[in-house]
């Protein structure tokens, strides 16, 4: 799990080495573009379970950049959990309870 940068380096591992991860969460980041020419191939990435919690007020990372992420993953296969809440660039305990379930998620 990761917020903003750290959303970041969690997408960033699980697409390049995604036999180190199981899941990976982004709050309040994105994927970045330079990571894709080194992603793992598509079966291997296709294991992995990802969310996206992002606010559609925040001002540092956009919401857009959460919309790309999901279409990014879903060009893998993926379909990962997406919600977006009406935050800014923040963790609020809305969102953090909609994350924490995902992880506890048997």
């Amino acid at each position: 799990v990761g917020f903003s940068q750290g959303g970041i380096l969690a997408s960033s591992v699980a697409l390049t080495e995604p036999d180190q991860v199981n899941s990976a969460a982004l709050m309040s980041s994105r994927i970045l573009p330079e990571v894709l020419s080194q992603a793992a191939a598509t079966d291997r990435v296709a294991a992995t379970s990802y969310l996206i919690a992002h606010g559609t007020q925040d001002q540092v990372l956009p919401v857009h950049h959460a919309r790309e992420s999901r279409r990014v993953l879903q060009s893998f296969g993926l379909e990962p959990e997406y919600r977006e809440f009406p935050m800014a660039h923040t963790v609020t305990p809305e969102s953090l309870a909609w994350v924490a379930g995902w992880i506890n998620r048997p």
